[in-house]
């Protein structure tokens, strides 16, 4: 199964970007999910401001997430990373300020070393 904004997200965005009891977050969770984790979650990392730009390009309709301030962005993606650097076994980091292309690439590479790592 592949999803965006799963647990990593949600501990970001609470407790990090709102400032929601860690603990808090983590009960709900597992209420929530009943333990179940995913193998790999990909952060797809890139300076608040810069990924903004990119949406605002788009010409879409701004999300929730997207409506909130450049703090809370800020905050959010220093839990993403925390998350990231404190499990290395089970997230990798993407630069997303590359291109499309690079981007891609770097993502098929990190999912080709999970499925090796569990083949």
């Amino acid at each position: 199964m592949i999803c965006d904004r799963f647990t990593p997200a949600t501990i970001a965005f609470q407790h990090f970007g709102r400032g929601l009891p860690l603990d808090r977050v983590l009960a709900i969770n597992e209420i929530a999910l009943g333990g179940f984790k995913p193998d790999l979650n990909i952060i797809l990392d890139i300076d608040p401001a810069v990924g903004m730009q990119r949406v605002a390009g788009r010409g879409e309709v701004l999300d929730r997430m997207e409506l909130q301030k450049a703090e809370f962005l800020s905050r959010a993606r220093h839990g993403f990373l925390v998350q990231a650097q404190e499990n290395p076994d089970t997230f990798a980091v993407v630069d997303a300020s590359q291109s499309f292309e690079a981007v891609a690439a770097d993502i098929r590479a990190v999912v080709e070393e999970l499925l090796a790592r569990l083949a």
